[in-house]
């Protein structure tokens, strides 16, 4: 998770104020004019079958950041969370947003979203006990491999995150990491954590 640091450097200096309050918005999210009619039915879809609390994280993370939403084509296979010109924003493949089942959809969506969580909300310290409590899984793995690669604790914690929020203990995605903490445990963690303003100006616990 501290593979975030480089860019969160970036988003203090320049984060850029909310959008303006005309703008379309979804569950405080921006979203721009990529987003067709059929892509917002799909996200709001995916936004309800979150828990209650992921929903309010996801609030206060667009009352914290301005966090936007684009959808794209191409490629097919790829969502993504980035930091462009100070904004967090989410661009989601409409394969996953239309192609991949309602599950598949969801836990794809609250995925990204758990990038945005962990960029704005998710001190070090918090870090530290997330991972923690993921290696002592019996489920745990030191390399979960996609593409010859191991994947970073960025992509652990996202993974769980959509777990935590959706309910849905069974992975969908490619990455094939398993869920390795229950539900209570992980919103004991993330109920310790201040979420009224992003972690860097939160007094460290």
């Amino acid at each position: 998770m501290r593979a975030r640091l480089a860019v969160l450097a970036a988003l203090i200096a320049v984060l850029a104020p909310a959008a303006p309050a005309q703008a379309a918005t979804l569950e405080g999210l921006q979203l721009t004019g990529s987003v067709r009619p059929a892509d917002r039915q799909a996200l709001r879809g995916a936004l309800a079958s979150g828990r209650a609390a992921a929903q309010t994280l996801l609030r206060d993370a667009g009352a914290a950041a301005d966090v936007r939403v684009r959808t794209h084509t191409e490629p097919r296979w790829v969502s993504v969370m980035r930091v462009r010109r100070g904004r967090v924003e989410l661009s989601f493949s409409r394969t996953h947003l239309h192609g991949l089942g309602a599950r598949g959809r969801n836990q794809t969506v609250w995925h990204e979203i758990g990038h945005v969580v962990d960029l704005l909300f998710v001190s070090p310290s918090a870090d530290d006990a997330f991972r923690d409590a993921f290696t002592r899984s019996a489920n745990w793995r030191s390399c979960y491999r996609f593409s010859g690669q191991c994947l970073d604790d960025d992509e652990i914690f996202a993974e769980q995150f959509a777990y935590w929020a959706t309910g849905d203990r069974t992975s969908r995605s490619s990455y094939r990491i398993p869920a390795l903490i229950g539900p209570e445990s992980f919103g004991r963690i993330m109920a310790g954590e201040d979420t009224s303003a992003p972690w860097w100006v939160v007094r460290r616990r």
